[in-house]
């Protein structure tokens, strides 16, 4: 073992070093952190030197009293090395802090040696019998003291110390209890020979064995109680478990305390413990018999020879409402009333049976005397059973008895002058009982009926059905009723045929035949008159619908060339007539929709959307409509929107835009001072569905309404004021409407009011919050650009240049010159910076900065002041972020704009950088990650594109050209070559120079080339930025051949083909005809991109045409959009199955015309063949793609040929990601199959799949051409 301890400490001799340095640190030895590797080494190796030779020479535990000092080479050891570090000016306590240190690291590197446990223990303590002699020899030489007059000392200690520990030793061994002794590893130190004997194996072998495996367990140290002890400086007590002994298992007591060295630290634990196995399976077996006699039901009660009580169990107690201790030594007579007749039996030996009364109770008691085997009476068992609710059973049951014959003959009472006919069937068809009407409706007696059989009844098909019913209910249990309408005679009937069951088995049916003429009657006559109210309401919707197309009809033309001559260059007054023709024109036909509105809503034939839109776009609006009549009456408009308010969501916006201008119109119709307010809130309802309820209420300070007329103002045509000298006017069907209308949307409309004092209109409704990725309807987004500013300028000129310089920025630009709008528009849109004039109409901006930033809504908000004023620091102290001193610089003004919105604006921006030069690529990472961006980074070109064409973002590419494998050249090629990826802007950053070759190469597939050699920093941003705002820098191929587009119109009104001419004539060909006939005759003469179709026209009506057109091949891509005035519910259903394509209600305005013609055509292509689905823009692309996929296609031919998977594979997974995105879902299908074929090496699948790639090609290319 001795050359075992020596060759581990040698072997980890850097190990001792190192620890020995982090021990020093890490206690402050500064002097000592800097000293030489080699010194340390040579301080180790002396002290293994002088281990050595004691371990071979001089091993005791203790110095004896024959121990000389100076012979002991040890402590002089210990006395050279401390005369060495006085020598060197160490102190003691720096000495002894090392020495610790020393000490500690080799006995580490013991523990973590691979010696056995009990080898580690015998080598521990030989080392910490060296370092106590060590020890001795410095500290001696330290305080000045000879060693010899010290080892007398300890001399001395030691005898004193060796008496005490043999006197323990013996107490130890001569104790009954098994005691261990275990180290802070829970390892054992010592065991007395009780516990030995007790696990049957010697003490030796126990010596350095973990306590867990001695005592059978695996118990973890924070479940283990000594462990615990011992870490928490305490003990525990009579703790219980079963260990493994060489008799089995076995259970033990066992307590234990920690130990602790000199130090105060703990050093183990001791425990002792008991066998208590036989002592717990005696009080199992006794808690056993107790616990069976404590549940039982029956009252068990045990006497003495002199008949006093000495056990009851809990049924006992229980009955006698005592506890066990309250009722023990009471005699039999006390404990049972009448007991006296139960014990005179008991003392004569023999056993007693019978009934007693408890109090309230019935027991029915059985008692027998207890006897010695040799026959003496030694006491009384009793055992009571508690018969109370048998006794009352019985009772309830006699009395239910008697209560069922009462109620059958009750029953029989009622059937016999029941207005029904009953019959009483049994299990074998028979029929046992009938009542008096039976008898009328059958004209048969009593005696004539009882005893035949159900069939004889029934005839025809009523029979069959009978018959298959009762085979149905003899075969299917507790199946349910069933009832039959019929003739009988004259009469219509209704029978209902009820099966009887007992216990799941068929016992017959009860069969009940009412007469129901009269009924029938009635509900014939109510189908009649039900009929005819439909007829009436059809009539009443056709006459609305014909009234909409002819009153729709010349107001079309009214306010379409109203809005064509407010066009044209009018005198003052002439602008002001035509406004008014176009505001009275626009009131009349909102009058004609709220009269449709309510006809529909009352028909039920009101359908609403859903569809995505924005919330603030629409509060906008809605307050947008009020504000001006506010104004006008000095009233303010009040805006208070929920801080975290969604805004893009999915609903009706029309009819949910509709209800609110209603409320808004009515407030500021009946307000007059004070204010206006709309409150926005929102809350969860279905998270599942992501559905929200949008709560709005429209508060205002105005006449107010009586209490008596709050129920009134909903009702059509009907104001709270309704005299013919009332001072407010309008239709009264406004809150009508919008109550019909919440309710169709699943909410509710509500209103408080105080007369004189305002109201209070509310309503909730439903909605869902739209997908992150929806697209939200291009009348109600606000374009996600660089993002939305505010712009309060009075100046006409100056607002108009700065939203010219926003807008060529890529900015959104809201614009107002009123100080009061401008706190408005910050509430809805909370715009990403405002920016603000101070000399306003209305509001001083001082008031309007001040106002913003002290409302929560609004605070936050970065406001630029814009002025003319050099008042720079007032506007820092108001909470300005920048000051602009007018005149406004167009590169300034961007330049300041784009720092304080790029931070929020570049975080959701991927941009791939792709160099193969390690520093240039962390210096691109360093600059562009750093603004915000999300940046991905590539060595390997081919890295880059794959990333791309897997899936990944990617909003701009900065790109190298000079790399090996594939350059920037090859990169740019494969990029471009699918129409999904020509969009994503490329900045070039190259060190090349570049020839006109390479610009040849480069073509138009970049949008800027910097020279890495000298970018810097901020132009690298700056041109990201640009690419980043502006998107791809190409001209949308629908704005360059927008004039190809040629246009049918079909209209027979002179003056709307005029007015649609008008219209569309400076941007589209238009070609008119007045019929459906006449344009038949016109698709034979030319080609059309898209037809106009009115639907009511005189010879051949526009369903007609469009059937006849959509009969022809060569016309069915043409998009046909019906025009029509109908605006009743299935007008739109009506046009679509007679093969249009869209739908536009008149009035027609050119805004929704230029969009639907947008949505339907694409430039210089009609409709994608076969009803494909492309995205716009990529059907003029479909030919090229189909050339380049004939050059795959022989490619892949090749490579499936030659057995080059790789290429294959490569191919494959091109053609899979293509061919969606160009309409061909089919190629996205076959392309994926070829890339599994590919990459599981399958060479027949891969040539068969090739060869049907094929053939899928031929017969796509006959389609498309």
């Amino acid at each position: 073992m001795r050359k075992k301890v020596l060759e581990i400490l040698t072997r980890n001799e850097d190990k001792i070093i190192e620890k020995l340095i982090d021990y020093a640190k890490a206690g402050g030895f500064t002097r000592f952190n800097s000293t030489r590797h080699e010194d340390w080494r040579l301080s180790v190796r002396e002290i293994i030197r002088s281990l050595a030779y004691y371990l071979y020479n001089y091993v005791n535990d203790i110095i004896r009293i024959e121990d000389k000092a100076g012979e002991d080479p040890v402590t002089q050891f210990g006395i050279k090395s401390a005369r060495a570090h006085r020598a060197r000016g160490i102190t003691l306590q720096m000495f002894l802090g090392l020495f610790k240190y020393y000490r500690r690291a080799y006995l580490e590197v013991i523990n973590e040696s691979d010696l056995s446990p009990g080898e580690k223990t015998e080598a521990k303590k030989t080392l910490n019998t060296f370092f106590d002699r060590f020890e001795l020899g410095f500290c001696s030489e330290w305080a000045g003291e000879g060693p010899d007059s010290r080892l007398l000392e300890l001399q001395a200690v030691n005898r004193s110390l060796t008496n005490e520990k043999n006197k323990l030793r013996t107490i130890f061994e001569s104790m009954t209890e098994c005691v261990f002794v275990v180290d802070s590893n829970m390892e054992i130190t010592e065991i007395n020979a009780a516990a030995a004997a007790y696990f049957g194996i010697n003490p030796e072998d126990i010596i350095g064995m973990n306590c867990s495996h001695l005592l059978g367990c695996d118990c973890k140290k924070e479940n283990c109680h000594l462990y615990q002890a011992m870490k928490n400086g305490g003990c525990y007590k009579d703790v219980e478990f079963e260990v493994n002994t060489r008799r089995g298992r076995r259970r033990i007591l066992t307590s234990g305390s920690f130990l602790q060295d000199i130090s105060g630290k703990y050093a183990g634990g001791v425990c002792v413990f008991v066998d208590i196995t036989e002592r717990t399976l005696m009080e199992q077996t006794l808690r056993l018999h107790m616990h069976a006699n404590n549940s039982s039901i029956e009252c068990v009660t045990i006497f003495d020879e002199s008949a006093q009580l000495i056990y009851a169990n809990f049924a006992a107690q229980e009955l006698l409402g005592r506890n066990q201790r309250e009722i023990l030594g009471m005699g039999i007579e006390e404990v049972y009333q009448g007991g006296e007749k139960v014990l005179m039996s008991l003392i004569r030996g023999d056993s007693w049976r019978g009934e007693l009364t408890q109090n309230s109770y019935i027991l029915y008691v059985h008692a027998n005397p207890i006897r010695l085997p040799g026959g003496k009476i030694i006491g009384f068992f009793v055992a009571a059973r508690d018969m109370t609710n048998h006794k009352m059973t019985q009772l309830k049951l006699q009395q239910a008895r008697e209560e069922t014959e009462r109620e059958a003959a009750k029953l029989r009472a009622i059937v016999s002058v029941m207005n029904a006919c009953i019959v009483l069937v049994d299990a074998n068809d028979v029929i046992t009982e009938v009542n008096e009407q039976c008898t009328v409706m059958t004209g048969k007696s009593r005696e004539e009926l009882i005893g035949k059989k159900l069939w004889e009844l029934h005839s025809g098909e009523t029979l069959e059905k009978v018959r298959t019913l009762v085979h149905i209910y003899r075969t299917q249990p507790n199946h349910p009723r069933t009832t039959i309408t019929r003739r009988l005679g004259n009469m219509d009937v209704i029978m209902s045929i009820q099966p009887v069951y007992r216990d799941k088995i068929y016992d017959g049916i009860l069969l009940m035949v009412f007469d129901v003429t009269e009924v029938a009657e009635a509900k014939r006559q109510a189908e009649q008159a039900r009929l005819a109210a439909e007829m009436a309401s059809m009539a009443k919707s056709e006459f609305l619908a014909n009234m909409s197309h002819e009153i729709r009809t010349p107001m079309n033309g009214i306010l379409g060339f109203a809005e064509v001559l407010l066009q044209q260059n009018l005198t003052p007054e002439q602008e002001e007539s035509v406004k008014v023709i176009q505001q009275c024109g626009e009131q009349l036909l909102e009058l004609i929709n709220d009269i449709l509105d309510l006809s529909k809503i009352e028909s039920g034939k009101l359908v609403l959307e859903e569809t995505n839109f924005s919330l603030r776009r629409l509060i906008h609006e809605a307050v947008n409509l009020v504000e001006p009549k506010l104004a006008e009456c000095n009233v303010e408009m009040k805006i208070d929107l929920q801080q975290d308010l969604q805004d893009q969501l999915k609903g009706d916006p029309t009819r949910i835009r509709q209800i609110l201008n209603n409320l808004l119109s009515n407030a500021a119709k009946f307000t007059h001072r004070g204010y206006v307010k709309v409150t926005v809130r929102s809350e969860a309802v279905e998270q599942e569905n992501n559905q929200i309820k949008l709560k709005f209420t429209v508060e205002d300070t105005g006449i107010g309404i009586p209490k008596e007329k709050l129920e009134l103002i909903f009702q059509a045509f009907t104001q709270a004021d309704g005299s013919t000298t009332r001072k407010y006017g309008g239709t009264g069907l406004g809150l009508t409407i919008s109550r019909n209308l919440a309710q169709l949307m699943g909410g509710e409309i509500s209103v408080e009011s105080e007369v004189d004092r305002g109201s209070k209109f509310s309503f909730a409704i439903p909605v869902s919050v739209a997908e992150r990725d929806s697209p939200v309807d291009s009348n109600e987004q606000i374009r996600a650009g660089m993002g939305v500013i505010l712009v309060v300028e009075d100046d006409w000129t100056t607002k108009q240049l700065v939203a010219n310089y926003l807008e060529r920025a890529g900015y959104d630009v809201i614009a107002t010159d009123q100080g009061k709008q401008a706190l408005t528009l910050a509430k809805i849109y909370r715009p990403d910076v405002i920016i603000l004039d101070i000399l306003l109409p209305d509001l001083s901006g001082w008031e309007v900065l001040e106002k913003i930033k002290k409302h929560e809504q609004t605070q936050d908000i970065p406001i630029v002041v814009c002025t003319v004023l050099p008042e720079k620091e007032r506007a820092f102290s108001l909470g300005a972020v920048d000051f602009i001193q007018k005149p406004v610089s167009e590169k300034n003004l961007i330049r300041r704009l784009n720092k304080l919105t790029m931070s929020s604006k570049t975080h959701d921006t991927h941009v791939v950088l792709v160099d193969d030069e390690k520093p240039v690529l962390e210096f691109l990472k360093t600059v562009v990650g750093g603004a915000g961006y999300q940046t991905h980074e590539f060595l390997m070109a081919e890295d880059a594109l794959n990333y791309i064409f897997s899936g990944g973002k990617a909003h701009a590419i900065i790109l190298d050209l000079m790399m090996p494998k594939m350059d920037g050249f090859e990169f740019l090629d494969r990029l471009r070559m699918g129409p999904k990826f020509k969009h994503i802007p490329v900045l070039i950053n190259t060190g090349k120079d570049l020839t006109e070759q390479d610009y040849q190469k480069l073509n138009d597939k970049y949008e800027r080339i910097l020279n890495k050699s000298f970018v810097r920093a901020d132009i690298l941003l700056e041109e990201l930025g640009q690419l980043v705002k502006n998107g791809v820098a190409r001209k949308s191929m629908e704005q360059q051949e927008q004039r190809r587009i040629h246009i049918l119109l079909v209209e027979d009104n002179h003056f709307n083909q005029r007015l649609i001419v008008k219209l569309l004539s400076d941007e589209y060909q238009v070609t008119v005809v007045e019929n459906g006939l006449q344009a038949l005759e016109a698709l034979e003469r030319d080609r059309f991109d898209i037809i106009l179709m009115d639907m009511q026209m005189p010879v051949m009506d526009g369903y007609e045409a469009t059937r006849q057109i959509r009969l022809t091949d060569k016309y069915q891509s043409i998009p046909i959009i019906a025009l029509t005035a109908y605006a009743m519910k299935g007008d739109y259903e009506k046009c679509l199955a007679a093969g249009c394509d869209g739908y536009i209600a008149k009035p027609v305005k050119r805004d929704m015309l230029v969009k639907t013609i947008k949505q339907f055509v694409l430039p210089s292509a009609g409709r994608a063949k076969k009803n494909r689905t492309r995205d716009q823009g990529v059907e003029s692309l479909v030919p090229w793609y189909l050339q380049d996929l004939a050059e795959e296609i022989e490619k892949l031919k090749h490579a499936a040929k030659i057995n080059d998977f790789v290429t294959v594979r490569y191919i494959g997974h091109g053609l899979k990601g293509s061919g969606g995105a160009y309409g061909f879902p089919e190629f996205s299908a076959m392309g994926a199959d070829i890339e599994r074929a590919a990459a599981q090496e399958d060479a027949e699948q891969v040539r068969s799949l090739v060869g049907r790639l094929r053939e899928l090609y031929t017969q796509v290319l006959e389609e498309e051409l």
